[in-house]
């Protein structure tokens, strides 16, 4: 598995889109919320694994998520680009 891991090029940034399980689950029944929980227990063991995880919560509309991840990314790529 590690060779597997060593030759996939890596993302530039991994997206995290978090909340609690129980608004998970009312947005997404079909996945229990202890098998939410479960995942979003592997997701926090796990991250530290990807370069550049960036965290967002989304206890606001899809649009402002959406303009949230564009602006992190677009001033951490300004940023990169200047030093």
């Amino acid at each position: 598995m590690d060779l597997i891991t060593y030759l996939i090029p890596k993302p530039d940034y991994t997206i995290f889109l978090k909340n609690t399980p129980e608004i998970v689950f009312s947005r997404k029944p079909e996945i229990s919320v202890d098998e939410i929980q479960r995942q979003i227990d592997l997701i926090e063991i796990h991250k530290g694994k990807f370069s550049k995880v960036l965290e967002f919560n989304t206890d606001k509309s899809a649009a402002e998520i959406s303009r949230q991840i564009i602006k992190e990314v677009s001033h951490i790529n300004v940023t990169r680009v200047r030093t």
